[in-house]
């Protein structure tokens, strides 16, 4: 007896101590901690944090807004799966900020003409001014002695030597001059222990305050934890913004990053090593570089923009280190391939080199909007497989999406899903680009569909594709609008266009632009498959006034035709229906994929019915009810419920009566004397049953005569004999 006393009361004891902590600049780590008024200075797991807590499952700690909070927050505990442990902000003002960057308090001297130099002890992985404006830093790795390229390509370009560069130096991209500088205002390095610095103009550095980070730091590290929850907080600066590493588990929602502003950092959120089921939602992820200009789509470009643009392409590629495949400047990067389930909604992403890398298993990436990558907006790389991409608005990023290596047999049976999202770059840039490796033919499937994209290029493929005809597409495009100033299909540096013809399988698109094109090659001979339904057009479908809208423009041919969305479709037998491809999944957005289904249709409920009690005896009833309104679906099933006890449902006696909208009549028998019975009436659909008012009676004992007791309505008031 005493072993089912205790564990009761050591759950109850458990759950019981979940608190609330308060952490504020000025705080005392040895006070309570449980108001404002004994808040902390750090908290458990915090730089600094001096106090005797542990947390437990379900605790909460706020950090005070309009704080700021130097270090790195690593949680020590783990929460359960119904008690998450949750750091977050509380009071009036901007979100608390917690950044690892420190303040520099030294001084910088001359190194050489504009360049000057100071010793910090250790390599500074980041670099801001006071007011969080990130500066551009050159990495460590392309320390080598050789001058730069005419074209403007960096690697191997000794990092000093870049930095002296004077501002009329120029280079050729897209056929203009590009002067070094533009769009880069400042530069820092490290070689040997000393850090150099240089403003575009020259300005002495120790005019200008300045936080420093060191290599590989933090501004919040979960390593090995779950159930952990961060939200409300502006997480600045660091090599990494939010490390989460080694969530070794198979469930889902160990890790919740929501609503949060997370910038200026290289990795802004990087998931790795088997960390699985962690969720990134609602945040503003960015970067904000002391420049003139914002990073953004280069391809093709005619202005002089677009080649500043690809400057920062790069300059960027340059600066985070001799490989290119280290995609340093990120906003999210989820680099875990076991079945990692981690899902990137509803984010905000601006300015960063690279929007969101998928490495790894069932991803779930949906209604983010990434704007001004100079590189990807999401880039599948190696093992992504399984990963679901939808309802994202990306605008002015040079590709939307790029597949890595799509024929390499080391990672093999890849399937992607790429649906109902918006691309919009009308000037420059690409919707797709695949990248072909060099093992053999494709080893992944990307069914790429109910897509509206206005952009300068379509599809892009490059390397060795071509060597491959005849093994089948790996690319199935469906129900895509795809409006491009430029090719909607484009080969870089082929002698030819024929090779797609192995590689896509193209059904009901419409494509308005050059259909084909070829880099210093013809244009391929390969005609619309009309069996198809792909249609080409010239002028553009997509009213350019307000282009995260994309409505069709009224009497283009793109309305009313090609697949209707409100319905599920298969392509044949081979090909099964789609996700994202049933009825309920269409409710707005008509001009997606561009079937003009009309208005949708209203949304089904339960159905509403009434109950009704016509008359009684000893041991039966006449009662039923009245369909009003089948909730919009048909009412399968209908009747009334009783018992002894209230609220009857169906899981008591019931009867059946039939089916539809309507008034129903019930017997009701095996009922005794003397007895309280109540009564409610049941309507079901496919949302579910509804159950009418509730209504009792008593039952009479059988002596009233030959009649046997039996009541009756008379001007809706019961009348017995």
């Amino acid at each position: 007896m005493r072993r089912f006393i205790f564990i009761p009361l050591l759950l109850f004891s458990l759950i019981a101590s979940a608190t609330d902590y308060y952490v504020k600049t000025g705080g005392d780590d040895s006070a309570a901690g449980t108001a404002d008024g004994t808040a902390w200075a750090h908290c458990p797991g915090f730089t600094g944090w001096t106090g005797s807590v542990t947390l437990v499952p379900g605790d909460n700690v706020y950090f005070k807004k309009g704080d700021t909070f130097t270090g790195t927050l690593t949680p020590n505990a783990s929460g359960t799966v119904d008690n998450f442990i949750t750091f977050g902000a509380y009071g009036a003002g901007t979100n608390p900020i917690i950044t690892p960057n420190t303040t520099f308090g030294g001084s910088w001297t001359v190194h050489s003409g504009n360049i000057w130099k100071t010793t910090l002890g250790y390599n500074p992985g980041n670099m801001m001014m006071s007011d969080t404006i990130r500066i551009q830093r050159i990495h460590d790795d392309n320390f080598v002695s050789c001058p730069p390229t005419a074209a403007g390509y960096y690697s191997g370009m000794e990092s000093l030597q870049l930095m002296a560069l004077a501002t009329d130096y120029t280079f050729s991209i897209n056929s203009q001059n590009v002067e070094f500088w533009d769009g880069i205002e400042a530069l820092y390095c490290y070689n040997s222990g000393t850090t150099y610095f240089r403003f575009r103009e020259g300005e002495d550095p120790n005019d200008s305050t300045f936080t420093i980070a060191a290599t590989g730091s933090n501004a919040i590290y979960i390593n090995a934890r779950r159930y952990i929850t961060i939200q409300n907080i502006t997480i600045l600066g660091g090599e990494v913004g939010v490390n989460i590493n080694n969530v070794n588990y198979t469930g889902n929602n160990n890790i919740i990053i929501e609503n949060c502003v997370i910038k200026n950092s290289d990795k802004k959120v990087y998931i790795h090593n088997r960390s699985h089921g962690i969720i990134i939602r609602d945040n503003v992820i960015r970067n904000h570089y002391l420049s003139d200009y914002k990073p953004g789509a280069w391809g093709a470009g005619t202005t002089y923009d677009c080649g500043v643009k690809r400057h920062y392409y790069e300059f960027g590629k340059y600066r985070t280190s001799t490989s290119s495949t280290d995609l340093i400047d990120c906003a999210v990067y989820t680099y875990t391939y076991e079945n990692n389930r981690n899902t990137i909604s509803g984010n905000t992403i601006d300015e960063c080199l690279t929007g969101i890398v998928v490495y790894g298993t069932s991803a779930y990436i949906y209604d983010n909007e990434i704007t001004g990558t100079s590189s990807y907006a999401i880039l599948f790389y190696q093992y992504a497989d399984a990963c679901y991409v939808h309802h994202n608005y990306i605008e002015d990023c040079d590709k939307a999406f790029r597949f890595q290596w799509v024929d390499n047999t080391i990672y093999p049976g890849r399937t992607n899903y790429v649906y109902r999202n918006r691309i919009y770059s009308p000037d420059a840039g690409e919707t797709m680009y695949i990248h072909y490796g060099s093992t053999g033919p494709s080893q992944t499937i990307v069914w790429f569909y109910h897509n509206s994209i206005m952009c300068k290029q379509g599809i892009s493929c490059s390397y060795l594709a071509y060597l491959y005809p005849g093994y089948g597409s790996g690319f199935r495009l469906v129900n895509n609008i795809i409006s491009c100033s430029g090719y909607a299909f484009y080969s870089s540096g082929w002698s030819g266009m024929d090779n797609f013809v192995g590689l896509f399988d193209v059904y009901y698109n419409w494509i308005s632009g050059t259909y084909y094109g070829a880099s210093g090659g013809a244009i391929a001979v390969w005609a619309n498959d009309v069996s198809n339904l792909n249609h080409t057009s010239g002028p553009t479908f997509w009213d350019n006034d307000d282009p995260d809208d994309f409505d069709v423009i009224e009497g283009t041919a793109v309305v009313d035709a090609g697949i209707d969305l409100s319905a599920p479709f298969t392509l044949d037998e081979e090909y099964p229906t789609l996700p994202g491809a049933y009825p309920d999944d269409y409710t707005d957005d008509p001009d997606m994929g561009y079937f003009e289904f009309g208005a949708p249709p209203p949304p089904i409920g339960a159905p509403t019915v009434t109950t009704q009690i016509t008359s009684y005896n000893v041991n039966s009833a006449i009662a039923g009810g009245v369909v009003t309104d089948d909730g919009g679906a048909s009412v399968t099933a209908r009747g009334v419920c009783w018992s002894t006890s209230e609220d009857p449902d169906l899981g008591d006696d019931f009867t059946s009566d039939g089916t539809g909208i309507g008034p129903f009549t019930s017997n009701i028998t095996g009922l005794s004397g003397g007895i309280t019975y109540y009564v409610r009436a049941y309507a079901t659909n496919s949302e579910g049953t509804k159950y009418g008012t509730q209504y009792s009676f008593t039952t009479p004992t059988g002596s009233k005569g030959t009649i046997g007791g039996i009541r009756f309505t008379i001007g809706g008031s019961f009348v017995e004999f």
